[in-house]
């Protein structure tokens, strides 16, 4: 027995002379394979998606503007791709914040550390301002 379709018994050819008929005469032939459209971009599905926390995102996106070039927008658009619906203003938010306060966290993230963070772990030291940032907005709306 042939293989079956899952949407339903396969349709077999008929000779030239002999007409269509029953229920299926007026269905489309059957499309064996649906190829994606590379000027439509795919559905996300966002269960799929890694659960990154939005201080990680945030620390993603300060990484692409400050030590990769990428303009914030650029940046912005890349990483809020990767977030969940629910979190995109927040890593925004924080992600607009470090860069307003940046120099004064890194004054205060290099005078808390004993020895300098090494270049190469560049997104913990971003991890790091993202989360005095946190600190210091806390007791911004705490006074």
């Amino acid at each position: 027995m042939g293989r079956r379709c899952p949407c339903g018994p396969r349709r077999r050819d008929r000779p030239a002379g002999e007409a269509a008929s029953g229920s299926g005469a007026s269905r489309a032939p059957h499309r064996r394979s649906i190829k994606a459209d590379p000027d439509r971009p795919a559905r996300v599905n966002y269960r799929s998606l890694p659960q990154l926390s939005p201080e990680a995102l945030a620390a993603q996106l300060l990484l692409a503007v400050t030590s990769q070039g990428f303009s914030l927008d650029a940046a912005l658009a890349r990483v809020l791709s990767q977030a969940q619906p629910v979190h995109r203003g927040l890593v925004q938010a924080m992600g607009y914040e470090v860069l307003r306060h940046y120099e004064a966290l890194v004054f205060w993230r290099d005078s808390l550390l004993e020895r300098p963070i090494p270049a190469k772990s560049a997104i913990i030291s971003l991890l790091i301002l993202v989360g005095l940032e946190r600190i210091l907005g806390a007791r911004r709306e705490a006074s």
